[in-house]
């Protein structure tokens, strides 16, 4: 399954990128993460890991690694993408783009590819769904993207 959306935030675009590469963050602004860590120091970059536990649909319990495999802080837009594994039920990729915006603040674009394996594939059947009610009731996880970035902003 493969997701993909784009929203203004009030935060630059400097700010909202270096909150964004450090994927750590995620347990801030994604309802389905209940905790991420960062494997190894320093500055995100090329090869960072992130260890995320979370909740998947139907209570299943979740361990998931992603590696920063493009980081591009420098570009415009700026970018960065993961790559996320959980061994043999879960892979996929979440890719954030941040371009600045003229009338202030910053236009953030993300894209996902989900892909599950063995009998988590029949949760393809009932993920859309799961996805757009948690959108309508602004608890999905973009929306808590969106949310935190504009509390950075304040």
């Amino acid at each position: 399954m493969r997701i993909g959306t784009s929203f203004p935030t009030r935060l630059p675009a400097e700010r909202a990128f270096a909150y964004l590469a450090d994927f750590g963050t995620i347990e801030e602004w994604d309802p389905m993460i209940e905790h991420a860590e960062r494997v190894d120091p320093g500055r995100p970059h090329v090869g960072s890991r992130y260890v995320l536990t979370g909740r998947g649909p139907l209570g299943m319990r979740l361990r998931l690694v992603h590696v920063i495999t493009r980081l591009e802080p420098d570009a415009t837009p700026q970018r960065v993408r993961l790559v996320g594994s959980s061994g043999t039920r879960y892979d996929g990729w979440d890719e954030i783009t941040v371009h600045p915006d003229p009338a202030g603040g910053s236009i953030i674009g993300y894209e996902a590819e989900i892909n599950l394996h063995g009998v988590g594939r029949m949760l393809l059947l009932v993920m859309p769904a799961l996805w757009l009610v948690g959108r309508l009731r602004g608890r999905g996880p973009l929306d808590g993207m969106q949310r935190r970035l504009d509390e950075l902003a304040s």
